[in-house]
Order: structure tokens, then sequence, then C-alpha cells
């Protein structure tokens, strides 16, 4: 159940950085759960395909206590409910691929001629891998809030809190809580939370920009946040994913390939010296 417990286990500041100081307006009546999950499941419905362009950002501490950074540019590919993409990479050369489909999810590091992989389940499921955020790629979409949610789960339907005039909502058995705009049902937070609703990573939702869709009106286009900031509660570390170009990739499938959700084929295209089963 939620409650004072439930917001006792957010973890960090609660808002994005464009929301600090903003007024939100506070409806006089909380909507029912099933209300609210389906006005933010209609402003996903179009955003089941997406190509973007990235600039990601990386922060942590070495071993002797050092700030590191660490900044490249590359792609992010999503095809719904779970095939992921993302490189990062400098000087088109990429240096990371990371990826997920419906079975597994990986990472090619190709600096250290390795990747790893493992089996995906559900949205908890996330490991340290030696990396500085230990999420894996599986967990992207639950992040970005892609995944549509069930209105009317087969459990008690849960109750819907207000947290400094947003909507505070844990659906059931996906091991994610999510802060709600009140006015549109969009998340401005989302976090992985533990068998005890801790959160265990945050990710904070910002600047809403339009997804270009194929054969539709730009006034029809879809919404969705353009800049992601991720941590981990309790450690120093950090990623910034900022979007941009952001489209469907073409229904015709002219950006968004089969083969780049497909784990033997990036194995031949990459050919890894190590594979490091994760499970």
């Amino acid at each position: 159940m939620f409650g004072i417990g439930c917001q006792a286990k957010l973890q960090g500041p609660v808002l994005p950085r464009d929301l600090l100081t903003q007024q939100v307006r506070t409806e006089s009546a909380v909507p029912t759960y099933r209300e609210l999950v389906e006005r933010y499941n209609r402003n996903i419905a179009m955003l089941d395909r997406i190509w973007a362009r990235t600039t990601v950002q990386v922060r942590w501490l070495d071993e002797q206590g050092k700030q590191l950074l660490e900044e490249g540019e590359g792609l992010l590919l999503f095809v719904r409910p779970f095939q992921v993409a993302l490189t990062v990479g400098k000087l088109g050369r990429t240096g990371v691929w990371a990826g997920s489909n419906q079975k597994q999810y990986w990472l090619f590091d190709r600096q250290d001629d390795v990747v790893y992989i493992g089996t995906r389940n559900r949205a908890t499921t996330w490991q340290d891998w030696g990396l500085p955020l230990p999420i894996t790629p599986s967990v992207v979409p639950y992040l970005l809030g892609l995944i549509e949610l069930d209105p009317d789960p087969t459990l008690l339907p849960p109750v819907v809190e207000r947290l400094d005039g947003y909507y505070l909502i844990e659906p059931p058995d996906l091991g994610v809580r999510l802060l709600l705009d009140p006015q549109s049902a969009r998340p401005v937070r989302i976090d992985l939370t533990d068998q005890e609703g801790y959160s265990v990573v945050v990710c904070r939702l910002s600047d809403l920009e339009p997804v270009k869709i194929e054969k539709l009106e730009r006034v029809q286009w879809p919404l969705m946040a353009s800049h992601v900031e991720l941590f981990v509660p309790g450690r120093a570390v950090g990623m910034t994913i900022d979007l941009r170009s952001l489209c469907d990739g073409g229904r015709n499938r002219r950006k968004i390939k089969d083969k780049a959700f497909d784990f033997d084929a990036l194995v031949k295209a990459h050919k890894p010296c190590e594979v490091v089963e994760l499970n």
C-alpha cells in the first residue's frame, strides 16, 4: 500500500530541474488509478517506435574517489515492448552498444573487446556488471515511460497519492514507481524499486519535445521527455541522456532495422574476443 511509508522510500530530489520552481496546479479531486493510467497510456499510444540522436554523459568515482566523466554521442532505438538499442561513441566510432529484445539484454564494450549478456525477465532485473550505473538495457523502456500500464490490475487498484502537487502511483508487480503531472499524466520521475519498495535507480524526465510520426501532421505528433537524468541514491554516479531529432524511424523501417535487436547478428558484426554470461 501507499501512504507515508511509500513517500519515505523516495530518495533524492523529487522533481526534474525545470520543475523545481514551477508552480503546479493541484486538482481538487484525486483521480482513480484507472483514470490516471488510461490518460498515461493515451499519451504514449503512438510512441511504440522511437529513433533519436543522443548525447550521453556518465559521471562516477574511481577506486581512489576521483570524479570521472565520460561523454559521447550515439543513437537510441526502441520498438515496443522491449526492443532497445543505445549506442555511445566518439568521432564516429561506437564505443558501447547496449540493447535488449524479448529474451536477452547485452552490452558490447568495444574498448575492452567484451560483450556482457543476460536474460531479461522483469523491470527490476538489474545487475552491477562493473559499469558506473548498474542498470540493464531491458529497463530503459520503463524508465522512459514508454511501457503501457494495466489500468485494471487483478489485485486491488493501487492508491493514487498526492506528493508536492503531483500524483504518485506504483503499478503492481512491475518494480516501478511513477510521479505524474496532474494536468497531463506524463511522468516527471520514474523509480526502479527493490522488494521493499525503496528506490534503487531514479530517472527524472523533463523538456518535452514532439516525436515526428510519418504521415501525421505536426500538430498530431506526440510528446516525450528529451532530457533524462539517472542516478543511484546514495552513490556518486549518474547518467544524463539528451535526445534530439526524435521520430518514429519511418514505418518502412528505413532507420530502425531488425538486426539492431538481434544478438547473434551483433556478435558477428562486432566480433568480441570475450563473452561474459551474467546469469
